[in-house]
């Protein structure tokens, strides 16, 4: 008694139909409020420690051996990041200070000098402001995309 495999081609109809009612009853708020569901909570051990003989006997500390020959550099922990995490360059600072920034940016005119200015100057500084413009409207558009990622894969792992 051999039963053969289902696979995408051979469900049926059925199957298409019932995807499609199941979109149609989806509640987006899932998708939007799934962002705002707060990440892992780290606590660090800031208590001593004194090895004790079995320690020292079975180096019990050589399963967490170091990579590398020289330290983590400082901050390497508030670094780390997430597989999965909200912003694309953390580092840029929390959404709301990025828009101030790009509005500040787009705002900005360079500074007339009292002395002559080369038009070469004044080109420079357009072609950079117009380059980092640009930049901040990729990382807002790949933010929201990375929004979107998330907000589907956490609809999938809350069941």
């Amino acid at each position: 008694m051999s039963t053969t495999p289902r696979t995408i081609d051979n469900l049926g109809v059925d199957v298409s139909n019932r995807y499609a009612r199941d979109q149609a009853m989806l509640d987006p708020t899932f998708l939007e409020e799934s962002k705002y569901i707060p990440t892992q909570t780290e606590v660090l051990v800031t208590s001593p420690h004194t090895p004790s003989e079995f320690d020292e006997r079975f180096d019990t500390a050589k399963r967490n051996i170091p990579w590398a020959a020289f330290g983590a550099p400082p901050n390497y922990s508030v670094t780390k990041r997430r597989l999965f995490s909200y912003q694309i360059v953390p580092s840029l600072g929390s959404p709301e200070k990025q828009i101030e920034e790009f509005e500040k940016l787009k705002t900005y005119t360079a500074p007339k000098k009292k002395k002559k200015s080369s038009t070469l100057d004044i080109r420079q500084a357009e072609k950079e402001k117009n380059s980092l413009i640009h930049l901040f409207e990729t990382v807002e558009f790949l933010n929201n995309q990375l929004v979107y990622i998330n907000q589907r894969r956490n609809q999938y792992h809350k069941g």
